[in-house]
């Protein structure tokens, strides 16, 4: 559908008509102080529109900063005082008292003994001619023979000058007295018991046998028993008695007491042979 082309005629007697209305048309009279009220309440209202914006984008501000303080990476301390209760003091375990440990009065054990069987017979050699033979005249000076088995000693010979005799000393150590068998006392050994003044003054108990020519002296130590022996005629080696040979059984009984004796060792007890140089 076309729609109707306007009548340019008809444009212009229109507009030429609204020209006349508003020449034709008388303004209100306005006192020009009412137009200077009006402008200055324009200007107040204006002024009033702006601080009332102002005052709004302050407050906007402090609120954002006020949010910014009070964020989590800067939280407010709350001071409120904190009822807080004594805590229950925990008990100290009593620890039961050390006792100290007790200290043993037992003697430290004495270390082996480093000589051999040879050094050993030597050294009480030496013991008994303390007593027999201080002036080292008698006593033969190196033993040369050997007892051993349940214990260890010496046969020493003894010698006078001006005699063609050899007699005896005969010397044993072993654990017990049964291992003395010299000393059996029974019904075919007579023996007796003895008490002389020991070396270091206090009284000491020997046994005492008496039979063919010989005589034997025992005393009981700590642990071990020595036993002497003499006789004017050393069997194995002479034929002749010594002459002049007579020892107490009270000498003999202090020379067994002394203190220098004691029990060998095993090892040197095994190691007689070698000690001797003697064929194993």
């Amino acid at each position: 559908m076309t729609e109707p082309t306007p009548d340019p005629r008809t444009s212009a007697l229109l507009e030429q008509r609204l020209h006349d209305l508003a020449a034709r048309a008388v303004p209100p009279a306005v006192p020009v102080a009412d137009d200077v009220a009006r402008g200055r309440r324009r200007v107040r209202r204006r002024r009033a529109v702006l601080g009332a914006s102002a005052l709004a984008a302050v407050l906007v501000v402090g609120g954002a900063a006020g949010l910014a303080r009070s964020g989590p990476d800067d939280r407010a301390v709350d001071r409120t005082p904190v009822a807080t209760s004594t805590p229950t003091p925990t008990p100290t375990p009593t620890t039961a008292p050390t006792t100290a440990p007790t200290t043993s009065t037992a003697p430290p054990a004495a270390p082996a003994d480093p000589r051999d069987a040879q050094q050993l017979l030597t050294d009480w050699r030496d013991v008994v001619a303390s007593y027999l033979d201080r002036r080292d005249q008698h006593l033969e000076r190196v033993p040369s023979n050997v007892q051993s088995g349940s214990g260890l000693g010496t046969k020493l010979g003894w010698s006078q000058a001006g005699s063609d005799g050899l007699g005896m000393v005969q010397l044993f150590v072993s654990r017990t007295w049964a291992d003395q068998w010299y000393m059996w006392c029974d019904s075919s050994q007579d023996c007796r018991d003895l008490t002389v003044r020991g070396p270091d003054g206090g009284e000491v108990a020997a046994r005492v046998m008496e039979a063919d020519g010989e005589t034997w002296v025992g005393v009981q130590h700590d642990g071990f028993v020595v036993a002497l022996m003499v006789d004017a005629l050393f069997g194995n080696n002479a034929v002749v008695p010594v002459d002049g040979f007579d020892v107490s059984v009270r000498t003999l009984a202090r020379v067994a007491a002394d203190d220098r004796f004691s029990m060998p060792t095993a090892e040197q007890q095994a190691g007689v042979d070698r000690a001797f140089g003697w064929p194993g």
